[in-house]
């Protein structure tokens, strides 16, 4: 990210070593005109809460997605 522009970015909110909430909240940092997208399975509404707030989360979609609704995520317009 820091050598490349990106126009959306996506992400898990279960990952390795870091979870999406921190991911999302570092790019926040790197590419702050990014539109970012949470992906999540989790029923927890604090851990999505808190990726919404610390990652400032556009979107998020539960798991599992529909392929339709989330290429049309991507690619919505964004003001």
């Amino acid at each position: 990210m820091e050598e490349q522009e990106f126009d959306v970015i996506v992400s898990d909110m279960r990952m390795p070593e870091m979870d999406g909430a921190e991911f999302l909240a570092q790019s926040c940092e790197i590419s702050p005109n990014s539109r970012r997208i949470l992906l999540t399975g989790y029923a927890d509404q604090e851990s999505t809460v808190r990726a919404i707030n610390q990652g400032q989360v556009h979107q998020y979609l539960t798991k599992p997605w529909d392929n339709e609704q989330l290429r049309q995520t991507v690619e919505a317009e964004w003001i």
